[in-house]
C-alpha cells in the first residue's frame, strides 16, 4: 500500500491493495516511484511544514548537510541536526575498519576498490539488514591503496 509518485507530473496517488494499472498511448512513457518516501515524509513532517517546502526531497530543514531524501534512505530524523548517517574508517596496523550506525529498517552494503579508474568494487558485506546498533567490518587485506563505500537502502 505504499503510495506511488508520478515522476513526470510529480503527483502522488495511493496504491490501494499494493497494485494499480495504467493505460499508455503509443510512445507514451510513465515513471513511478514506490519507495515509501511519501509515507515517511507524512510521519516526519506536519502539513504546514509540507506546504512550506520543508519536506521536499532536496530540502535540509535541520541543517545537518543531509537532504530529506538522504535522511529517508538512511532512516534518520530529518528535523534533528544531530541524527544523520555517517560511516567511519579507522586504521590499526595494516587493518582497516569501516564502522557505521544501523537501522533495523535498512539494508547495508560495504565494498572496497583498489583502483577507482577500473570501477570494480568488491563486497565486504552484502545486503545485511541493520539491527539498530553499530556495525563494524574489518578489512585484513594488505592493499597498497584502498577505497571504501557504504550503501544504504530501505527494506
Amino acid at each position: 500500500d505504499t503510495p506511488r509518485t508520478d515522476l513526470f507530473q510529480e503527483l502522488e496517488a495511493p496504491a490501494s491493495g499494493g497494485s494499480f494499472s495504467i493505460t499508455l498511448d503509443s510512445y507514451e512513457v510513465a515513471g513511478f516511484r514506490f519507495d515509501g518516501y511519501e509515507t515517511w515524509r507524512d510521519a516526519n513532517f506536519t502539513q504546514p511544514q509540507i506546504d512550506a517546502g520543508l519536506a521536499e526531497p532536496e530540502a535540509d530543514p535541520d541543517g545537518d548537510g543531509r537532504t530529506n531524501r538522504a535522511e529517508f534512505n538512511a532512516d534518520t530524523a530529518p528535523q534533528d541536526g544531530d541524527d544523520f548517517f555517517q560511516s567511519e574508517l579507522t586504521f590499526s596496523n595494516d587493518w582497516k575498519t569501516v564502522s557505521l550506525s544501523t537501522s533495523a529498517r535498512r539494508f547495508y552494503n560495504i565494498d572496497y576498490a583498489t583502483n577507482l579508474m577500473e570501477g570494480l568494487w568488491f563486497p565486504m558485506l552484502g545486503n545485511e539488514q541493520g539491527t539498530g546498533v553499530d556495525l563494524s567490518v574489518v578489512d585484513t587485506n594488505q592493499h597498497p591503496c584502498a577505497f571504501y563505500r557504504v550503501q544504504v537502502s530501505p527494506l
